[in-house]
């Protein structure tokens, strides 16, 4: 009875463990802080000596990007597919466990793991491929079951959900700080990274240099040659920056056909070698062209002297590049130092001089700066959008995060997406045994109409029949043309309609629907938002769930004490019986919450349960205890 008690106990502990894990990797979509939480809780779910995370790099080799109980230097080992027990998981993208793992594994002396002897692996999946690994080591004597494995199976696929998120999030965020256009930082993120490295300067003594380069005549380029030649110009000049920098310098886009380069590390002489390879880098690129075109690129170069701001750094460098343009350096780089400080009014009113302002959002829809009207830009370009949705994703992971009833999450999933966007129609719908959907979450006054009305359709008919089926996000931009889509009273207005499947676990669990009363609403991005809500609707519902099966351990773990209590001394199981009933009552009376009930209940069933551990030879003793007798009777509220 005590081996049954002390196996519900762990199984609930364990679950108790995977069911906090699945919130607390919700709580952030940060890529690192999300690995550094994966290899934390699955250590603590498992008791492992160490844990690493591992993610597949281009080159197909898996790279520890996380890992708890290791060196630090050991982030960044790579290991081929094949090698080791984590190799071997991702070469045949399976679990796999070994309590033999010096002689299975053969780690080299100086490898990472050369003194684990148990391990367990299993692989991480999103966006339906193969993209990471998660192990778990024992460097002391444990045996590790195929229930440990099942274990870490569940727990890998909370972690490989809130891996997407972040993913996705980091991808989101990417683009609110890019360029659409050439593809380099934009003028806001520039000036971010600007002050991070002043700042990191400032406290390493390290140089840093500021070059701004300008593309010489580019508005003749516009007018003799269109402005698709024109776009095409800026795309080529902002590859040609980004092959002529290093890995951690920031290229961006300062504005109109202006480029900035952040040159960390590099005081003035390497500097101007950057400047050197950025403007030949542009002469060949315009070699690439039906005919080569005479574009000329003069660039301006500024170091920092200590604790120079970042805006200082940019107005040396400009000055530098006008003086070059009014003093025969077109072509070349100029250095600040052998600039004057000051330059004449009419050099710093040139027109050839660019501003530093960002692109008008509302105005400019040609990214090399001619004006037409605003609203076809929207449909290329859209930071603000970019913008809002990491806004959303962000608010919406922190507040389904903590949520563990499955309607709760629906409502804030639907609530978020009407809040923040303003979609004509959006409902959370879900599937049923019965293969039937109906609406769990609405916004939208027809979509209400449904749900108040108890609306439920077979799981084949309509474009949220399609998405099922094929599983996957289907984008429809104009209804009348989709054979699939069925017309009600409610959706008589519809003309776009946006649907993305929502997996929990393995459980095709329902969709997510969005409508608009206009053509052409969606695009590319609006399926990738969605598709994003998706899965972290279903790691929120996935979570949801882990909660009601620890509610339902909670409950076995009770019933299996209480009948090994009830075997041991039924006066004791009669009169806990019976005060759980006085409590619920005096509780009830007393107006506690339902919470505060329950807490209530099981203090109730448990508050004598510490005489398990009591030999009945004392506890059914006719007459005084001896004084060791007593000893063991008192320590049964400790055991309990």
């Amino acid at each position: 009875q005590l081996r049954l008690v002390e196996a519900q106990t762990a199984r609930t502990a364990q679950q108790a463990a995977l069911a906090r894990a699945a919130r607390i990797l919700n709580e952030t979509l940060d890529e690192t802080s999300v690995l550094d939480a994966i290899c934390r809780q699955s250590q603590a779910i498992l008791g492992g000596d160490c844990a690493a995370a591992y993610i597949l790099d281009r080159t197909g080799d898996l790279v520890i990007e996380s890992a708890i109980g290791l060196a630090e230097e050991n982030i960044g080992h790579r290991m081929a597919p094949g090698e080791g027990i984590s190799g071997r998981v991702a070469l045949s993208d399976r679990a796999i466990l070994t309590n033999d793992y010096q002689r299975i594994a053969a780690p080299a002396p100086d490898s990472p793991f050369s003194d684990v002897l148990s391990c367990l692996a299993v692989p991480m999946h999103w966006d339906g491929e193969l993209r990471g690994v998660l192990s778990i080591g024992f460097t002391r004597t444990h045996f590790v079951s195929a229930q440990d494995l099942a274990l870490l199976e569940a727990f890998g696929e909370i972690a490989a959900a809130a891996c997407r998120n972040a993913s996705t999030a980091a991808g989101l965020e990417q683009a609110a700080r890019t360029d659409g256009l050439t593809g380099c930082l934009n003028h806001a993120a520039l000036q971010e990274a600007l002050a991070r490295e002043v700042q990191r300067t400032a406290r390493t003594g390290q140089d840093l240099s500021v070059l701004l380069l300008d593309i010489d005549d580019f508005k003749q380029v516009n007018e003799r040659e269109g402005h698709l030649v024109g776009d095409e110009v800026l795309r080529r000049v902002g590859q040609a920056l980004r092959l002529a920098t290093r890995p951690y310098d920031v290229v961006a886009r300062y504005g109109g056909d202006e480029f900035a380069i952040v040159a960390v590390g590099a005081d003035e002489a390497a500097a101007h070698e950057i400047a050197v390879r950025a403007i030949d880098g542009v002469r060949a690129e315009m070699s690439g062209f039906d005919r080569p075109l005479e574009v000329i690129a003069t660039a301006g170069i500024a170091t920092s002297t200590g604790e120079t701001e970042g805006a200082r750094l940019l107005e040396a460098a400009d000055r530098a590049l006008l003086h070059g343009k009014h003093h025969g350096g077109r072509g070349q780089a100029i250095r600040a130092s052998l600039v004057p400080e000051r330059l004449p009014v009419s050099e710093r009113s040139a027109p050839a001089r660019r501003r530093a302002a960002p692109l008008s959002l509302e105005a400019s829809t040609q990214a090399n700066g001619s004006r037409t009207p605003g609203p076809r830009f929207e449909r290329t370009q859209h930071p603000a959008r970019d913008a809002r949705r990491l806004m959303m994703a962000n608010t919406l992971g922190a507040r389904i995060g903590a949520l563990v009833d499955p309607e709760a999450i629906a409502e804030a999933v639907v609530d978020e997406l009407h809040r923040q966007f303003g979609y004509y129609l959006c409902a959370v719908v879900r599937l049923r045994e019965d293969e039937r959907v109906y609406a769990v979450a609405t916004r939208g006054g027809a979509f209400q109409r449904l749900g108040a009305g108890r609306w439920s359709q077979p799981r084949t008919v309509g474009i949220i029949g399609r998405a099922l089926s094929e599983n996957r996000v289907v984008l429809c931009n104009d209804v009348t043309l989709e054979e699939h889509f069925v017309e009600t009273s409610e959706t008589a207005e519809t003309h776009s309609e946006l649907v993305a499947p929502i997996w929990v676990g393995e459980e095709l669990w329902g969709v997510i629907n969005i409508e608009e009363a206009h053509r052409d609403a969606f695009d590319a991005e609006d399926a990738r938002l969605l598709s994003t809500v998706a899965d972290q609707a279903g790691s929120a519902l996935r979570a949801a769930e882990l909660y009601s099966q620890l509610e339902r351990a909670y409950i076995g773990t009770a019933t299996a004490l209480a009948t090994a209590l009830e075997a041991k001394d039924s006066y004791t199981a009669e009169h806990a019986s019976s005060i759980v009933g006085w409590a619920k009552e005096v509780g009830a009376r007393l107006g506690m919450s339902s919470p505060a009930l329950r807490t209530l209940h099981y203090g109730a069933i448990f508050h004598d349960i510490g005489k398990i551990a009591v030999p009945e030879s004392v506890l059914n003793k006719q007459g005084p205890l001896t004084d060791e007798e007593w000893e063991l009777m008192r320590r049964h509220t400790v055991v309990g």
